[in-house]
């Protein structure tokens, strides 16, 4: 780490000793052991975006053997388990960037003199499915578990209160500056009493949005409906009727892990299997480069319900947000 803080001209005992010791947790800290003798350490903190490796050192005499890779392999296995992504930043022009891209460490961010990276899970479960379409929105977690902008192509607005029915669990989230009295008011609901009206009372503001939606994903194999002449323009999947096109399937939104499902049919042409065959070969495309892909609609939106159910695809979430 020295070599590197030198490197940049940003070496300080004082300023490092200081950034260890506000992030340091004993209780999250794991010792790395050769022969019962400790040659490093690692601290990684579970948060409600994923595994958080705050800390990872090897001493000099013990590294490029292959410690730190046995540490992530580790880690990863941990967090593929539990469908969680792993979230790091390391130092600019640090030999560690080249070791977490070798383990599939994606850049999401950068600041003056730290690159930001996060490892998507190779398997999800369902509330790995919720961060990452969270994520995919532009919204994240900070420290205490609220609702922050993280970087996105298409970021959405950060809700107020952020309530999702998971399998069988409720999660709750505030935004960052919601006061701490509306949160525990939230925290107290039963799922019984989660209503769009419960909201805004907590919240004591006439003037707000609510959002009740529900969240599909699709299977990692999908079979593209060949009915139809389908061609790719512009990133757009469209079913052409005599070389017109009647529908089209975009992506809304699409980063390095997922993508979200648009669909459009002209109007006189619906309820004929279009829109089915035009989001399948989107499907087909977004699956076989490795992402995600998702599909939503307003639980009041009954044509998008239909198509989810035509489609087969996983209903993981539904949500009420409140901004």
């Amino acid at each position: 780490m020295r070599e590197s803080l030198e490197r940049v001209g940003r070496f300080d005992p004082g300023r490092a000793r200081e950034r260890l010791r506000q992030t340091f947790a004993p209780e999250e800290s794991r010792l790395i052991l050769k022969e019962g003798e400790t040659i490093g350490f690692y601290t990684s903190r579970a948060m409600a975006d994923g595994f958080h490796l705050d800390h990872l050192y090897v001493l000099p005499e013990f590294q490029s053997q292959g410690v730190g890779a046995s540490v992530m392999k580790h880690l990863v296995a941990e967090a593929d388990e539990k469908g969680t992504p792993i979230l790091v930043g390391a130092l600019k022009e640090s030999a560690s960037n080249r070791f977490y891209q070798r383990h599939g460490f994606v850049q999401t961010d950068e600041s003056e003199w730290d690159i930001y990276y996060t490892r998507a899970p190779h398997s999800m479960n369902l509330k790995g499915l919720m961060l990452t379409q969270l994520a995919l929105e532009g919204i994240g977690f900070d420290k205490n578990n609220r609702l922050v902008r993280v970087p996105s192509p298409q970021p959405d607005d950060i809700p107020r209160f952020y309530v999702a029915h998971v399998g069988s669990d409720w999660l709750r989230f505030c935004r960052y500056d919601v006061p701490e009295d509306q949160c525990a008011h939230l925290n107290r609901l039963l799922p019984s009493q989660i209503t769009s009206n419960a909201l805004a009372e907590i919240a004591g503001l006439e003037d707000y949005e609510i959002w009740q939606g529900r969240s599909y994903v699709f299977p990692k194999l999908v079979n593209v409906i060949s009915d139809f002449e389908i061609r790719e323009r512009d990133g757009a999947f469209c079913v052409l009727i005599e070389a017109e096109e009647v529908c089209r399937a975009w992506s809304s939104r699409e980063d390095q892990y997922s993508a979200e499902l648009a669909v459009e049919t002209v109007e006189a042409c619906r309820k004929k299997g279009y829109a089915k065959a035009a989001a399948s070969a989107w499907a087909a495309a977004i699956t076989d480069k490795g992402k995600v892909g998702f599909y939503s609609h307003r639980k009041d939106n009954l044509p998008s319900g239909a198509l989810a159910r035509s489609l087969g695809v996983m209903h993981f979430m539904d949500v009420i947000s409140y901004s």
